[in-house]
């Protein structure tokens, strides 16, 4: 896992999803960006992450074509391909065509 301390742009983010087909990208709430290998333990860091207080966490699943949103209340929700995700309660008014991602 790399994770960097600067803050990613929507364009960047999607730029780097398309030039990175092999990779998977994490955007923390904050706006950081964490990447991973496949081969990471995806479910362990959310879970870690929630544990340290992020409060919403965004996984987009490129290979299944879904994003699964884990909140800090334990609950994950998996949204389909056509579906809008939003910053909820953390970035009031934010959304996303998760098409876009995938």
């Amino acid at each position: 896992m790399i994770q960097t301390s600067s803050t990613i742009t929507d364009q960047e983010l999607i730029k780097l999803s398309s030039q990175n087909p092999e990779l998977r990208f994490e955007r923390n709430a904050d706006g950081t960006l964490v990447t991973m290998k496949p081969a990471d333990k995806i479910s362990g860091n959310m879970e870690e992450y929630r544990n340290n207080g992020v409060k919403l966490g965004w996984l987009i699943d490129r290979h299944n074509q879904q994003a699964l949103v884990y909140r800090q209340d334990d609950s994950i929700t998996i949204y389909p391909p056509d579906a809008i995700l939003n910053g909820e309660t953390v970035i009031p008014g934010f959304t996303l065509a998760l098409k876009i991602l995938l």
